[in-house]
């Protein structure tokens, strides 16, 4: 084992650095923040650093068209989403989330022609009637957590309305996590003293307690055709302690010290007897992580898929300690750059023309 004070210079260095990385990170947490003008300055920078890893590229795309959109500039936020689909790099669904906000701009004339107008209101959401969300129980027997991101529209009486999940978690969290916001009753936006109706993205997080494992499941999402499928009884452990091999032991100690949580992204496909094939990492905090996840996904197991029915499945896995007091946000993941995965085959991308040309 490398001693301790050489590992927490090389953490230090890798801190220091300026990369694409570090700028998206910071522009995704001034995002969070309703800071969207700085929050645009950072994604940009993002796009003429390194452009390491390489899907720093399509999602700072696609924070700008957000951040366009949410401000009223709905030809840029156009221009944005669809410079982002001819990235064609789908990490983490960022084509499907472009294509969404196309057809969402796509409407926004007929909506608000139809109805009172729907604001943008950079403000820190205020709950005023909570109810629990249930935790399914094929959820719990797999110790699956996550935070769903549910989007909507507040109405001016303080309910929830239009809403859709950005982040899905899976297993039947996301679904559980709507129905428990649509109950919440939040203070409304206002714009010059008035109640309005606006667009917010409510964040619901599920977490397990009493866990013995420093591993946590936070994403399980398996799809036919394009498709997200049930899951019957999977068999998904999560191994007791640190559960790593030597190999990890130095980084493992550099980010408990540091306080910090690994990230590890992955997909697979189920063969023939529902075991996971072709695994592939397609990001990881630190590449030490790359061999650790993929000796705990293969010893999942699944149900047979019926024949001739390719099923694939994406899943997050992170490594910290054994009870998360919430889910970390992109930022608070490991202090070393993460690798750009490899190249996703190439698709045609949708026409872009909604009425309004991109500049």
């Amino acid at each position: 084992m490398k001693p301790l004070f050489v590992i927490l210079a090389v953490a230090g260095a890798a801190l220091g650095q300026d990369s694409s990385l570090k700028r998206y990170q910071e522009g995704e947490a001034l995002f969070a923040e309703g800071n969207y003008a700085a929050s645009a300055d950072k994604f940009r920078e993002a796009l003429i650093q390194d452009r390491v890893p390489a899907w720093t590229v399509v999602w700072s795309h696609v924070y700008l068209g957000r951040i366009f959109e949410r401000t009223g500039q709905l030809g840029r936020a156009v221009a944005e989403f669809c410079e982002a689909l001819r990235t064609k790099d789908d990490y983490r669904g960022a084509l499907a989330e472009a294509r969404r906000m196309l057809s969402v701009l796509g409407g926004v004339e007929a909506r608000a022609g139809a109805r009172q107008a729907v604001y943008n209101i950079a403000t820190p959401l205020k709950i005023l009637e909570r109810v629990e969300p249930e935790y399914p129980a094929e959820a719990r027997a797999i110790q699956l957590e996550g935070q769903v991101r549910v989007e909507g529209v507040l109405e001016t009486d303080g309910r929830l309305t239009a809403t859709g999940v950005t982040r899905p978690v899976g297993l039947g969290l996301d679904e559980a996590a709507v129905a428990a916001v649509v109950q919440w009753r939040f203070e409304p936006g206002e714009f010059e003293g008035r109640p309005v109706a606006s667009r917010v993205v409510v964040p619901v997080e599920f977490l397990r307690k009493g866990r013995s494992s420093r591993w946590h499941l936070l994403r399980l999402i398996c799809e036919r055709d394009g498709q997200a499928i049930g899951l019957e009884s999977p068999r998904i452990t999560l191994p007791p302690g640190a559960g790593i091999s030597v190999a990890a032991a130095d980084h493992a100690q550099v980010i408990s010290i540091l306080r910090r949580t690994s990230l590890i992204d992955a997909s697979f496909v189920l063969d023939a007897r529902g075991r996971p094939s072709s695994l592939m990492i397609e990001a990881a905090s630190d590449r030490v992580w790359e061999a650790e996840a993929a000796g705990l996904v293969s010893q999942w197991e699944f149900a047979p898929p019926a024949e001739g029915a390719a099923v694939r499945c994406r899943t997050s896995l992170a490594w910290g300690p054994r009870e998360l007091a919430r889910i970390p946000t992109a930022e608070e993941f490991s202090w070393k750059p993460g690798y750009p995965k490899p190249a996703s085959e190439p698709s045609p991308a949708p026409s872009c023309d909604l009425g309004q040309p991109a500049p």
